[in-house]
């Protein structure tokens, strides 16, 4: 299992931009279904924000437009033959 993080500080907040997790399936479970590698993994970008009770807006980091920072979630499965 690997798990990888940052956070940033701005303006009295806490924010989650990047958190990737993955993990390698053993490689003799791989080998069962004829595969030589298999990995999964997922990866989330502007996951979380902690805001102070003063702040007012949308997002701290974004303070000169009325919209969020997106959200993007992505999935994948990496398979060696």
């Amino acid at each position: 299992l690997r798990l990888v993080g940052s956070e940033m500080c701005i303006r009295d907040s806490l924010k989650l931009r990047n958190l990737q997790v993955g993990y390698n399936v053993p490689k003799a479970w791989a080998e069962k279904i004829r595969m030589e590698r298999l990995r999964f993994y997922l990866s989330a970008q502007n996951l979380l924000t902690i805001k102070s009770k003063d702040f007012t807006g949308v997002d701290p980091e974004n303070v000169n437009y009325g919209y969020p920072i997106p959200l993007n979630i992505t999935f994948g499965v990496n398979v060696s033959f």
